[in-house]
């Protein structure tokens, strides 16, 4: 039987004023909880491959690097395709908020 290896590990970055980037490393299988923002985004998956769904619906798979934008207030969420996957998450906290 396969064992199902769900580690996540998050680091919170604020790099310069108004950009907020978090980074979140995982291995393949793991679901990142669905969420939203008031504002939009871009994730960029810089190692692995992960897949997108957004409001619910299957968006794509995505193999590094990869830009990905999210719209403001659209549920999205993450499933992991390989193994030492990272996703940046970068927020522009300045942005107007929906």
């Amino acid at each position: 039987m396969h064992e199902m290896r769900e580690l996540i590990r998050e680091t919170d970055l604020k790099l310069m004023s108004g950009t907020f980037v978090k980074e979140t490393h995982a291995d393949k299988g793991t679901r990142l909880e669905q969420h939203a923002h008031v504002y939009p985004h871009v994730s960029v998956v810089v190692r692995g491959a992960a897949r997108l769904y957004a409001g619910g619906q299957y968006v794509g798979d995505y193999k590094a690097p990869a830009g990905l934008y999210i719209a403001a207030v659209m549920p999205h969420q993450f499933v992991i395709l390989e193994d030492d996957t990272i996703i940046l998450c970068v927020h522009d906290m300045d942005a107007e908020v929906v």
